[in-house]
Parts: C-alpha cells; structure tokens; sequence
C-alpha cells in the first residue's frame, strides 16, 4: 500500500489512480473538511492532516477490492452488473 509524506504526493497518486474520478469531492465527503481546506492541503509540500492521508489510503484500498462474489458459469445476463446493449437497440432501424 502506498504512503504519503506530503500533499503534493497524495494528490499525484490520486492523480494517476483516478483520473476520471472526482476523489478530491470523496476525501473532503469522508474527512467533512471543505473542498477548498482539502484542495490547499493537497497543494502542499509538507504533511496533511492524519485524517487525509488516511481517507486517501481508504480510498485506494476500496479501489482494489472486488465485490465479494462475481457471477460464473452460465450466468444470466440479467445477473450481470452490466449486460450490454439493450435486445431492442436493432428495431430502431428499419429493415
């Protein structure tokens, strides 16, 4: 797992962990400290609060894990967590 010494190193992992994630709005949501607090932190060169550094370690760890238990087998499409285009996609066009 990763550690962080300064703001600055946390926001570059996160950087590059979520690029299309807002996970700047999820750490302050977590820590309840304000967006603009959190982003000044992260700007930094110097240690953030412990309650930063650990809601961005949370953050990366819930990232890694799976959902406890996938579909196998000969599964049902409708027990999948995505099941692709809808089977009407193909009558929108006309024969």
């Amino acid at each position: 797992m990763a550690d962080f010494a300064t703001g600055t190193e946390i926001a570059s992992h996160m950087r590059e962990t979520f690029p299309d994630s807002d996970w700047v709005g999820k750490i302050a949501e977590q820590t309840q400290t304000p967006r603009a607090t959190l982003e000044a932190y992260l700007e930094r060169d110097a240690p953030p609060p412990d309650h930063i550094r650990t809601a961005a370690l949370q953050l990366i760890e819930d990232s890694r894990t799976l959902p406890e238990e996938l579909p196998t087998g000969n599964a049902n499409p409708d027990d999948l967590p995505f099941a692709g285009i809808p089977n009407f996609i193909g009558k929108l066009h006309k024969e």
